[in-house]
């Protein structure tokens, strides 16, 4: 397995296989893809679309079915097409890699045998290099997902000079203006007495 993890870390696109194989995947009938190291029968990549079984032994019988058929037949690309039933098929394409042995790329249809052609037309479409085209030794899988390497934090003078060129400088503090007083309340004149009445004379 040691060899099927490394040859996962530099042939396995980092953007994985549905990036490579999107038009092809999204064809209803298209119901899985896989690419699998013939020599381990590891998994390097796969995708489904529903149930579709166990992807560990559907790419452990698309490696064996790679390895028969370069036995019996001498030719170092087969591609085998098995029929499942009345509407499941199996198509196997081998694929010449630069950095190993030969790959498996396994593709499952559920449909008619109109289907399964329109599939191998596709699939003779997908250029090897864009298959093979590894994200090279500076990532590896973590949980499933492609991560770059970790830094080292930076040291703290450089985060506090950074964190001052991106916070925007103080506003200036003016003097408050003088609190406006109220004006002085002048009091006002009494008014003039009111005239007396006339008094009456007495007769």
């Amino acid at each position: 397995m040691a060899v099927g993890r490394h040859r996962h870390a530099v042939t396995v696109r980092a953007d994985g296989l549905a990036t490579v194989l999107g038009p092809l995947l999204r064809d209803p009938w298209v119901r899985a893809a896989a690419l699998v190291d013939v020599g381990s029968g590891m998994v390097l990549d796969s995708w489904s679309r529903g149930e579709t079984g166990d992807p560990e032994l559907v790419s452990a019988a698309a490696a064996e079915l790679v390895r028969v058929a370069v036995g019996m037949l001498g030719s170092a690309e087969p591609e085998v097409v098995v029929r499942l039933g009345s509407s499941w098929h199996h198509l196997v394409r081998a694929v010449p890699d630069p950095r190993g042995g030969p790959l498996a790329l396994s593709v499952v249809v559920q449909g008619s045998q109109r289907a399964v052609e329109r599939t191998r037309r596709r699939l003779g479409r997908v250029p090897v290099a864009a298959l093979c085209a590894g994200p090279g030794l500076s990532r590896r899988p973590v949980d499933g997902m492609w991560v770059l390497p970790t830094a080292p934090p930076p040291p703290a003078s450089a985060a506090r000079l950074s964190r001052a060129r991106l916070e925007p400088p103080p506003l200036p503090v003016f003097p408050a203006a003088p609190a406006r007083s109220a004006p002085p309340v002048t009091p006002a004149r009494p008014a003039p007495p009111a005239a007396l009445p006339p008094g009456r004379r007495v007769p």
